[in-house]
C-alpha cells in the first residue's frame, strides 16, 4: 500500500509539473498571475491534497498523502519549496524523481 501511494504521489507530480509547463503565460499586463505561472514552471506547482481525490478524503488520507510526499523529500526523489514557518508550497520531481517515473513507466508498458 505504501509503494502504491508512492508511486500515485510521483505520477501525479510529474503530471501536474507537465501541465504548468504545458500551460499557455498569461499575459504580462497581469502580474501576479505571470509570477505564479513562472513560479509554478521553476519550482513546480503548489501542492494540493486535493490532486489525490478521494484518497484525501478525510484527515488521515491527507496526512499519509503529506508524509509520503516529506519521505520522498528526504529520499532525494522530490524538490519541495517550504514557506518560512515550514509548510510544503510547491513541490517537483528531482532528476531521480523523473528517472523513478519514467522507469515506472517502462514497467507499466511491459
Amino acid at each position: 500500500m505504501k509503494q502504491d501511494i508512492a508511486e500515485l504521489v510521483l505520477r501525479t507530480i510529474d503530471a501536474k509539473h507537465r501541465e504548468a509547463r504545458a500551460a499557455t503565460p498569461p499575459p504580462l499586463w497581469l502580474p501576479l498571475r505571470s509570477e505564479e505561472h513562472r513560479d509554478a514552471v521553476a519550482m513546480g506547482p503548489r501542492y494540493s491534497p486535493q490532486w489525490f481525490g478521494d484518497l484525501a478524503a478525510d484527515n488521515a488520507g491527507r496526512v499519509r498523502l503529506l508524509r509520503t510526499v516529506h519521505e520522498l523529500v528526504d529520499a532525494g526523489f522530490i524538490s519541495a519549496t517550504f514557506s518560512d514557518g515550514g509548510r510544503l508550497q510547491r513541490v517537483k520531481l528531482s532528476e531521480a524523481g523523473e528517472a523513478a517515473v519514467a522507469e515506472l513507466n517502462r514497467q507499466g508498458a511491459t
